[in-house]
């Protein structure tokens, strides 16, 4: 659908029940956002195209957002398309694994079983080159007054982005913006998003400063701009919550990064693993360089 002149959303159903929005912006040039698991673009987004005046030819650019098998699968298939001359475009810290999926599925999945590795790579089709890698702050003008900012938002895989188009006022964050913390089968609460709450936090509040109309994401309907401000909240307020869990257990005394976990994961109800280790290593790391807290002569981490 259009969402607004220059700017639609293409409801991509994939896998059975699965479902992911990919993003076509009209300029002089135009672009599309994302590209879905391999046969969406056969499926969903060239018919799409094709119902707006459009063939694959007229794409000037894909971005992907990040290094995952939804968002990039469907490359191969939209350059092919295009006849070759459709440009890929993506974080530089994500690009090898864009362009090579076999590093995608080891470094950003962690996958080690071969046969995981071969149905991972199945779904993103064929290795493509990344032509165009940001680091974060460039402005990709397509013309006609159209242009998107690129914002490096790291979390969901290092070199995740968003982008920002002042022109329609609409955030594409993608998965950014995780929302509050949920429970998961077995119990779980789920911790803040990514293994560097100090990152995250600090990209939540650089998107929460927009000024957006619209807050785009890749597996949520369209928002208006209340109800992505309420989303960033609920986000910053599952970061406080694991903070707090945090500093609760420095006020008893904790001696190692493996030893805050545990309590972590004890106060708070958070899955005790190595994503939990890195969260919390990283967050001692930055409140001793902040001075937020200090060590002891006995080893021990403390408040100051």
């Amino acid at each position: 659908m259009e969402l607004v002149p220059g700017l639609h959303v293409i409801d991509a159903p994939f896998e059975g029940t699965r479902q992911i929005n990919l993003f076509l912006l009209r300029g002089e040039r135009n672009l599309l956002v994302d590209s879905g698991v391999a046969g969406v673009p056969s499926a969903t987004v060239l018919p799409y195209l094709h119902s707006v005046g459009l063939d694959a030819s007229d794409l000037a650019l894909l971005v992907n957002l990040h290094a995952h098998a939804d968002h990039v699968g469907g490359n191969a298939e939209l350059l092919e398309a295009s006849g070759g001359t459709l440009r890929i475009g993506a974080h530089r810290m994500d690009a090898p694994a864009v362009a090579d999926h076999r590093l995608l599925a080891t470094q950003i999945y962690g996958l080690t079983d071969a046969d995981r590795i071969a149905t991972l790579i199945k779904r993103c089709g064929d290795d493509v080159p990344v032509e165009e890698r940001y680091a974060g702050g460039e402005t990709i003008d397509l013309g006609g007054g159209v242009s998107l900012q690129v914002l490096h938002i790291p979390g969901h895989t290092p070199g995740n982005i968003s982008l920002y188009s002042p022109t329609h006022r609409a955030l594409i964050q993608g998965e950014s913006v995780m929302g509050a913390s949920q429970e998961d089968d077995e119990g779980y609460r789920t911790a803040p998003f990514g293994t560097d709450p100090a990152a995250y936090r600090q990209g939540l509040e650089a998107l929460r400063a927009l000024d957006f109309e619209w807050f785009l994401s890749s597996h949520r309907p369209p928002m208006r701009r209340t109800e992505g401000l309420a989303l960033i909240d609920a986000s910053l307020t599952a970061l406080d919550e694991f903070e707090a869990t945090c500093r609760a257990a420095l006020m008893v005394g904790v001696t190692s990064v493996d030893e805050l976990a545990h309590a972590a994961a004890m106060g708070g109800s958070y899955r005790p693993d190595p994503r939990l280790v890195q969260q919390v290593s990283r967050l001692l790391e930055v409140w001793m360089q902040s001075g937020t807290i200090r060590r002891t002569k006995a080893g021990e981490y403390r408040l100051n």
